[in-house]
């Protein structure tokens, strides 16, 4: 089997992104029972965030114009203007986290870079996906990097014809089910799930049991370059058989 092309995810793939965020909702829930009694401020700002999804777009700056909106309705336009400086500050301090690569990818990516073309498919805010990739170090090992407002098949799609990859000659790498591993299988990649610690339950989705044979978990990236050399080596088209039948399990 040939495989040109391993594709990755950004945010909690490559680098720490979730903990960041949900540390920002925590800051509104404590900014806001500072303010009254809203002990549900966590869940109203996660659905909230999410129904502004086709708005506002994935990220900081997303997010944190939904808590505004969510602050001034709770508080029935009462919240003054000082309060909503400290919800933008919380804001700031997010989008300007430090960028904190996982265990094994930097090793990972200088060992498949060279032997494969690597694509960066990443989705959220321009200005700060292009600011976590410059600050990551990553930046010169990617053959190709693609900023994207959702992943769905129809981008997929769109990618995979603008670089004329075929993707059955593709694995992508993500911690997503929705967003990074069930669109490409269904267009006939292959795919590499790697859970992140936490996991936003916007992006869990159930899988059938064909999706399934199309994919493997991973906890880490420690065994993948060794993996995919394997893989071709094999004579086998199936990663999810060759991994089960292998010492990386």
């Amino acid at each position: 089997m040939t495989i040109t092309t391993i594709a990755f995810d950004g945010d909690d793939t490559l680098w720490h992104h979730d903990n960041f965020f949900r540390a920002a909702i925590d800051e509104f829930h404590e900014i806001m029972n500072g303010l009254g009694n809203f002990p549900d401020a966590r869940e109203l700002i996660d659905n909230k965030h999410i129904s502004d999804l086709a708005i506002w777009g994935y990220g900081v700056k997303g997010l944190i114009l939904s808590m505004v909106e969510l602050a001034v309705s709770l508080t029935e336009g009462k919240i003054v203007g000082a309060d909503i400086q400290r919800i933008i500050e919380v804001g700031r301090k997010t989008h300007l986290h430090p960028v904190i690569l996982l265990d094994h990818v930097a090793t990972t990516i200088q060992a498949l870079h060279g032997r494969y073309r690597l694509v960066l498919i990443t989705k959220g805010d321009l200005i700060a996906q292009e600011m976590k990739i410059h600050k990551s170090g990553l930046e010169p090992f990617f053959d190709i990097i693609e900023i994207i407002s959702e992943k769905d098949n129809a981008t997929y799609k769109k990618i995979l014809k603008r670089h004329q990859i075929k993707p059955e000659e593709m694995i992508m790498i993500g911690n997503s089910l929705r967003s990074d591993i069930i669109p490409p299988v269904q267009l006939g990649a292959q795919a590499i799930h790697i859970p992140y610690e936490t996991s936003w339950h916007f992006e869990k989705m159930l899988t059938t049991d064909e999706e399934k044979q199309r994919f493997i978990t991973m906890k880490n990236m420690q065994d993948i370059p060794a993996l995919i050399a394997q893989l071709e080596n094999s004579g086998t088209t199936e990663l999810s058989k060759l991994y089960l039948s292998s010492q990386f399990v």
